[in-house]
């Protein structure tokens, strides 16, 4: 059966507009459409009468109602009258469709309401123990429930069907009560029980914690053949006899090359640059010879004063350029040098001091998580 594109509860029929007022079932065989406007231009093929089953019927107009006569009463079950707008009438989309049954059950033989309104009598609240909440609980109440409300339920006994549905409804009124104390109990920071809420609470106090971690730091670890570390080799430091073993845990298995230690990997030089930096914010650094141990996506860390920057490379290019030395000392010279360009994925955040002899920069290849 189709149906209107919307419905509104709160449609009305405005001046204009065609539309069913409402039906009148005047015999098992008739049925009456009251429209609001004279009934033009309507015929048996603008009315559409479905069902349950499939009826025969024919249509007549008299001013503006729509006589349907059936040739015989429609069975029990919900009907339906459709209109189809005719040419040059607008038919109010909310008021196009209306249903009927052919069991009249109202003694006035239509579905009209009465136009004097009984005011329904109040009905009395059921007095409910709102303090029982958990399962034994709510299964006394909701027992002593039906037995009030519906005296067909009159046996409970633990093996009745009924007795089924009311244990199954106290056991989800005991999950929701459950809910219920879970919730008010996480809403206040001196009953709150959960990691999260707590979490939540310093928020609404404009703090926001961090979740403890076990401690992680970067090895730059220094090998003789290419391999992979694998994850869980233990790492020690080496200690003077007063002082206590320091032992690193890998955490994550990493491919390893030789040449990628600090005594490897050097920035080349400038001759007469001794007081040249590495600005911050630098992208790029040059290192001295060609290094085939590193390539993209490897992560270095340079480090000075005690304090490291860790980047990761984005491409390394290995170049010859003339005038570059490994000592800034040299002369200048326009002999091409061999060199490794690698460009970083984020700049630098603090300049180096790129020639500094006292406390020169290092650069640390090889880095694993421990």
């Amino acid at each position: 059966m189709s149906a209107p594109e919307l419905s509104w509860e709160g449609a009305q029929l405005g001046a204009g507009w065609q539309g069913i007022r409402y039906l009148e079932l005047v015999s098992p065989t008739q049925l009456i459409v009251h429209l609001a406007e004279p009934a033009l231009g309507f015929s048996a093929e603008t009315v559409r009468v479905r069902g349950p089953e499939a009826i025969s019927f024919l249509v007549s107009s008299v001013a503006d109602t729509l006589v349907i006569d059936f040739d015989a009463p429609g069975g029990r079950g919900t009907w339906f009258v459709e209109l189809e707008a005719p040419e040059g009438v607008l038919l109010h989309p909310f008021f196009c469709l209306a249903s009927f049954d052919f069991a009249i059950e109202c003694e006035a033989g239509h579905c009209r309401p009465s136009a004097v309104g009984l005011e329904p009598e109040p009905a009395q609240e059921p007095e409910l123990d709102l303090l029982s909440k958990d399962y034994a609980g709510l299964l006394t109440l909701l027992a002593d429930r039906v037995r009030v409300s519906n005296r067909a339920w009159s046996d409970l006994t633990p093996a009745s069907f009924e007795r089924v549905l009311v244990e199954l409804l106290a056991h989800q009124g005991d999950m929701l009560s459950y809910y219920q104390d879970r919730v008010a109990s996480e809403a206040f920071l001196a009953t709150a029980s959960q990691r999260f809420s707590l979490a939540q609470h310093a928020v609404l106090l404009g703090q926001r914690p961090r979740e403890n971690l076990a401690a992680s730091t970067l090895l730059a670890v220094a090998v003789t053949a290419a391999g992979e570390l694998p994850a869980g080799t233990q790492i020690r430091m080496p200690r003077r006899r007063d002082e206590a073993a320091v032992v690193f845990t890998v955490a994550e298995t990493r491919f390893v090359r030789p040449g990628n230690d600090a005594d490897d990997l050097r920035l080349a030089q400038w001759p007469g640059a001794e007081a040249a930096t590495l600005p911050a914010g630098a992208t790029s650094l040059l290192l001295w010879g060609h290094h085939s141990g590193l390539t993209a996506g490897d992560r270095i860390a340079l480090s000075q004063s005690g304090r490291a920057q860790v980047r990761t490379l984005s491409a390394v290019e290995r170049i010859t350029a003339p005038g570059w030395v490994d000592d800034p000392s040299a002369p200048l010279t326009a002999t091409p040098a061999e060199l490794t360009r690698l460009r970083l994925t984020a700049p630098l955040g603090e300049a180096l001091r790129a020639w500094d002899t006292a406390d020169p920069p290092r650069v640390h290849g090889n880095l694993v998580l421990a």
